[in-house]
């Protein structure tokens, strides 16, 4: 099917099973009598729904937390495209990457970083408006999902890695709210170095970061983190609706990027943070955020992060 159908039968798929959970109804897109129930089952832990391609042509892909019977024959035959165009994977359950390195003056992108009452993860990359200079990363990095305040310390490395108030580099300067109970495009924040001479651009094994661009599906894609450091993997799927599981309570994303690599991981709790970049070109595509323990990435388009903070890459 063409890129415009299959972002139609992904949308439909997205507002019935997996923003709506446990009460399957109809949209304006399934008429009356079409119950979404005789797909996929009530209670299905559906956990996310993305375009694919392959061989020329788009797919979708739908996400499971655990394994259960999708009849894939049904959704093909209504919305008028081919069984094989609808792919079923069990990935596990999708959560925000944290976990516990090494003090660094001046610190650069990739290493440890966080919000006084978290783990720790990955300073992403430095951006700039017209006021000044910021280290960029997610919001349950740098903002402690929500619970933090602007001004709050930024310690490097973070505190799972040893970090204390007087490894302070930065304070908090903003964030994109996580709304629980909406749907979210970024997991975002940034923070003022206190000394700008404390803060590097360049990104070890990738360098200076040329500019964005949007995710292709396919694309070879890199990033340095603070768990896994370098790594290459591939984009799979994008505009991929997603849930991710914090503390038991999912926290519903829209329209992510979704990366693996061939043979390894491409990312591990600690990474969240990181930038992602073109293998080829270092243009940025997207801001890790999450994954699961089967070795798939979950990414924030960039132009999205950059235009709601109001920033650009340095």
């Amino acid at each position: 099917m063409n890129r415009e159908k299959a972002l139609r039968v992904k949308n439909a798929l997205s507002q019935e099973i997996l923003f709506r959970p446990g009460n399957i109804i109809k949209t304006a897109m399934i008429p009356e009598g079409w119950d979404v129930g005789r797909v996929v089952e009530e209670e299905e832990p559906v956990n996310g729904v993305g375009l694919i391609y392959q061989k020329g042509t788009y797919g979708i892909k739908i996400f499971l937390e655990k394994k259960i019977k999708i009849n894939t024959d049904v959704i093909a035959e209504y919305f008028g495209v081919l069984s094989h165009e609808i792919k079923i994977e069990c990935i596990g359950r999708i959560e925000f990457f944290f976990n516990t390195t090494a003090r660094h003056r001046p610190a650069f992108p990739g290493v440890s970083i966080g919000h006084p009452s978290i783990t720790a993860g990955t300073f992403g990359c430095l951006v700039e408006d017209d006021s000044g200079i910021y280290i960029l990363s997610n919001n349950h990095v740098l903002a402690n999902l929500n619970r933090a305040c602007r001004g709050d310390p930024i310690l490097q490395p973070g505190p799972a890695d040893g970090g204390k108030m007087e490894d302070q580099i930065a304070e908090l300067t903003d964030y994109v709210p996580i709304d629980v109970q909406g749907i979210n495009y970024v997991d975002a924040a940034i923070a003022q170095p206190l000394d700008y001479s404390d803060v590097l651009p360049d990104i070890p094994f990738i360098g200076k970061v040329n500019g964005i661009t949007h995710a292709l599906i396919g694309k070879r894609v890199a990033k340095y983190g603070r768990s896994t450091g370098f790594s290459v993997g591939k984009i799979t799927a994008r505009n991929v609706d997603i849930k991710v599981m914090f503390n038991g309570v999912p926290v519903w994303f829209s329209d992510q990027i979704e990366i693996r690599a061939r043979g390894e991981i491409f990312s591990a709790p600690g990474d969240s943070g990181a930038l992602v970049v073109e293998y080829d070109t270092r243009r940025a595509v997207g801001v890790l955020f999450a994954g699961t323990g089967r070795g798939v990435s979950f990414a924030n388009p960039i132009s999205e992060v950059l235009t709601t903070l109001g920033v650009n890459i340095l």
